[in-house]
């Protein structure tokens, strides 16, 4: 799906991470609410959604989130 995700217009990154004990998350950023439409709209990503909870998970969870501030530090 990563590759996926970055075909989408307003795609702006993606980072996956992976727990110890199993849990998983991906970070998926794009740049305004019609790009993220796109990508939860997706009929590729809705049937691997639908996949998903068929043959791989028992429960998963989505946060759609707005980003009010980012700023970043760089000790030069």
């Amino acid at each position: 799906m990563h590759e996926l995700a970055e075909t989408i217009p307003g795609f702006i990154s993606i980072k996956g991470y992976h727990s110890d004990d199993s849990e998983e998350i991906d970070i998926v950023r794009f740049r305004d609410e019609t790009a993220l439409e796109t990508w939860r709209t997706h009929p590729e990503h809705l049937a691997t959604q639908e996949r998903g909870r068929k043959e791989f998970y028992d429960r998963f969870s989505v946060q759609a989130c707005r980003v009010f501030r980012e700023y970043e530090f760089t000790l030069d």
